[in-house]
């Protein structure tokens, strides 16, 4: 095994530390179950350290408790529409480019994976709106992040947090035309078995796909529908979140998830960065809200730089101020790390033994599928009944 830059179960894959080495020689490979972790060619390596001190396992990471939760969402309503939650991170790109930064998104390109790009536009924006449930490369960001806030520009990085503790470990000091942004995150599988999984679906339906959602605004993006269409925009196949499909079962039911995931250092009320989004599961809870409780953001405002953030997009957004209980006592990812799935065992080893996703979640997922199988029953008996009461109804009439 190579040389260890940080406990090898902890590793995120952040590859600050491959981005942070002056010989290039880190390169990020996959593991046994596909989690990318850092490789030294030691016959580059100057033993220089830089890695080590880079990564955030190996750093104090300073955390700040939350001033204030808002439930928030985009006062636009094809934004509000199309997004996971609120669409608070697509307003806030549309505000950062508009004042002459840039940004850093999550794309997924069925060739590269799920990757971060720079933002300096607002045609960039689109393809990072909506969730993306897989790991997303940095791919060389923090370099290009870096090089942006020497020269004066004003940067927001948007990211998952351990990202963005990589970016921190990255840049060593702090620069006062860089907001950062955490998204409240439940685990990121391996980029393979998002790729497998796709390619096993297109071998059954004999397409190629062109465009992947995770949460298709088509069927309402609170009702977590995988989609996936073809070049000519035509949809060949649709999955919702409790339904027999392998990818939404494994990542919902904390099955997939890299090793790190489920003993993150970043579950925790306490945040890193200026600002925290994600969806509001907990609203209401614990006081009125009298508004529409779909595609509602959750949003932490966890320094004074997110605060001014925050009231200068005030005509954007549609903020309401809540109780922080609705976010800490629901959102079990702003506690606790995920748990991992009482099949992870026989995962990972059908897994290492066959390298074929299906058959792994085929054998550790049964008693999800059965369930799956059994409410689908259960609906389609409800609907066959309701639409028998209609029918009577009408007659007596």
């Amino acid at each position: 095994m190579s040389r260890m830059i940080c406990d090898y179960n902890k590793c995120t894959g952040c590859a600050a530390c491959r981005d942070i080495c002056p010989k290039q020689s880190i390169t990020m490979r996959p593991d046994a179950l596909e989690a990318l972790h850092p490789v030294i060619d030691e016959s580059l390596c100057v033993d220089c350290g830089l890695c080590e001190k880079t990564c955030p396992n190996n750093r104090e990471i300073s955390y700040r408790y939350p001033q204030k939760v808002w439930a928030a969402w985009s006062n636009d309503n094809e934004v509000r529409r199309t997004s996971a939650s609120g669409g608070i991170a697509f307003e806030l790109y549309r505000y950062w480019i508009k004042k002459g930064g840039v940004a850093t998104g999550a794309v997924y390109d069925r060739e590269d994976g799920c990757h971060f790009i720079l933002i300096s536009k607002e045609s960039d924006i689109l393809p990072t709106q909506n969730s993306k449930y897989t790991f997303s490369d940095t791919d060389g960001i923090y370099k290009v992040v870096k090089q942006k806030l020497q020269a004066g520009v004003n940067v927001l990085f948007i990211g998952v947090p351990c990202q963005v503790a990589g970016l921190y470990g990255f840049l060593k000091k702090d620069y006062e035309n860089l907001t950062t942004v955490d998204i409240i995150c439940h685990g990121m599988p391996p980029a393979a078995y998002l790729k497998q999984h796709v390619e096993y679906i297109e071998q059954r339906k004999n397409e190629y796909t062109s465009a992947l959602c995770f949460r298709d605004p088509k069927y309402s993006t609170y009702t977590y529908t995988f989609t996936l269409k073809n070049s000519a925009d035509k949809e060949f196949y649709n999955k919702k979140v409790l339904a027999r499909d392998n990818y939404q079962l494994g990542y919902h039911r904390a099955l997939i998830y890299r090793e790190n995931c489920y003993s993150c250092n970043y579950a925790r009320k306490e945040r890193i960065s200026d600002l925290t989004i994600g969806d509001f599961s907990g609203l209401g809870r614990f006081a009125p809200f009298e508004h529409d409780r779909h595609n509602v953001s959750c949003v932490l405002q966890n320094t004074a730089k997110g605060a001014t953030l925050l009231f200068e997009l005030k005509t954007a957004l549609s903020l309401y101020e809540r109780p922080a209980r609705e976010a800490f006592d629901v959102e079990k990812q702003l506690k606790v790390p995920s748990v991992k799935h009482c099949g992870r065992p026989v995962f990972e080893q059908v897994y290492c033994e066959t390298r074929n996703y299906e058959l792994a979640c085929n054998a550790s997922l049964k008693e999800e599928k059965r369930k799956a199988v059994k409410n689908a029953i259960i609906q389609k008996v409800k609907v066959f009944i309701y639409n028998i009461l209609v029918i009577l109804r009408i007659k007596k009439k």
